[in-house]
């Protein structure tokens, strides 16, 4: 079965919200501080900077040890007001065949749910209550909205890549 993590991190790349438990609802998981711990603190460095100098990274490959062998990790992650929201998934130990896309398949419609709910209450936040918001507090807004529609943007293209398999 695929692993999934979601997981907010501060600027010095400390795991400060760990999603995955509500995401995926696996009791068997690591934390996403135990997987940032295989990624490797120079890589791991690396990545976060490319993320705060680019705003955002699709598609990034690691290989990481797991479970006793050599994993794919598929690391996306955007720069938030909060600080980096990383979604990654653990490839290339599964051998439940075809379940495991359709898991991944739920999990991303779970994702997409409260994401897009996100986004809906930031549309209205914006529209219909402009005149009562300062520029920051409209700016913040923003900055929301657009996580959120690269959150669904990146599932998109993961349960794309489920289906490929």
């Amino acid at each position: 079965m695929p692993r999934c993590w979601a997981f907010l991190c501060d600027n010095d790349g400390q795991v400060t919200g760990d999603l995955r438990a509500d995401f995926c609802g696996s009791s068997e998981s690591i934390s996403a501080t135990s997987l940032v711990a295989l990624i490797g603190p120079g890589r791991w460095k690396d990545f976060l900077e490319a993320v705060r100098t680019r705003g955002s990274i699709q598609e990034h490959e690691l290989r990481i040890p797991f479970e006793g062998s050599v994993s794919s990790l598929l690391l996306n992650a955007c720069l938030t007001a909060s600080g980096v929201l990383v979604f990654a998934i653990l490839g290339g130990t599964s051998r439940a065949g075809g379940d495991s896309g359709m898991a991944v398949l739920a999990a991303v419609h779970d994702f997409n749910n409260p994401i897009s709910s996100i986004v809906g209450s930031c549309e209205y936040l914006t529209e219909y209550s402009r005149e009562n918001l300062n520029p920051m507090q409209l700016e913040m807004i923003s900055v929301i909205e657009k996580s959120a529609r690269t959150l669904l943007m990146l599932s998109g293209r993961i349960a794309e890549l489920s289906r490929q398999r």
